[in-house]
């Protein structure tokens, strides 16, 4: 299928920390490849292949993972865990899966027509940036994609009006809020200005002696 790629595993022992650091100055990334019904299998991958993998599949890529002359493992991507500052991949975590047997996965929403929005004065609110999605592998899209250029102030976009390709399903309850639109907000400082350039004083009422 056209979102597969193939990466490389190399089978790997208990690591200390120390072996963990020195891996990834080698360009290693420790990874686990979690197996229904078998032990979960510890390797390595090399972190330039899963960059250029991720670049074009993304995370709903089906990853052929390959180590030696085995058969390779059809797989999904479930984790990376990176370092908070540097960013750099901790370890990553993929899931085997099966072809014909449906699973779920966590979709990015990805908004589009954001300038247009704003180039009519309005904001927004995103209330969630990804969906759970259940449906075959082969059958994910790397995010649900939906263009929200035509919205006004006052409307909102719920997980029911959000485009799911055929086949992929969502449990999530269909009246939940993915985002809203409103007019921004005005600042009494705002406010304030307006009135000093139309020339028009703001006056104070004197304080009454009781």
């Amino acid at each position: 299928m056209s979102n597969q790629a193939t990466l490389t595993i190399e089978a790997r022992g208990k690591l200390s920390k120390g072996q963990k650091k020195d891996l990834r100055k080698a360009g290693l990334v420790p990874a686990s490849v979690d197996r229904k019904g078998e032990e979960s299998l510890a390797c390595t991958v090399r972190r330039d292949e899963l960059q250029r993998a991720l670049a074009g599949y993304g995370v709903t890529g089906i990853y052929k993972l390959q180590m030696g002359r085995k058969k390779p493992i059809t797989a999904m991507l479930r984790e990376v865990q990176s370092a908070p500052l540097t960013r750099e991949w901790l370890h990553v975590t993929f899931q085997q899966v099966l072809m014909t047997e449906e699973t779920k996965v966590d979709l990015p929403i990805v908004l589009q027509g954001l300038d247009t929005l704003q180039y009519n004065g309005f904001e927004y609110t995103q209330a969630r940036d990804s969906l759970q999605v259940r449906g075959l592998p082969g059958d994910f899209p790397p995010a649900i994609e939906v263009d929200i250029s035509a919205m006004q102030a006052g409307e909102n976009l719920t997980v029911g009006e959000l485009p799911l390709p055929e086949g992929v399903e969502t449990d999530v309850e269909p009246d939940l809020l993915v985002l809203s639109v409103s007019h921004p907000r005005v600042r009494e400082e705002d406010v304030e200005e307006a009135a000093s350039e139309e020339g028009v004083e703001t006056v104070e009422e004197p304080a009454t002696e009781e």
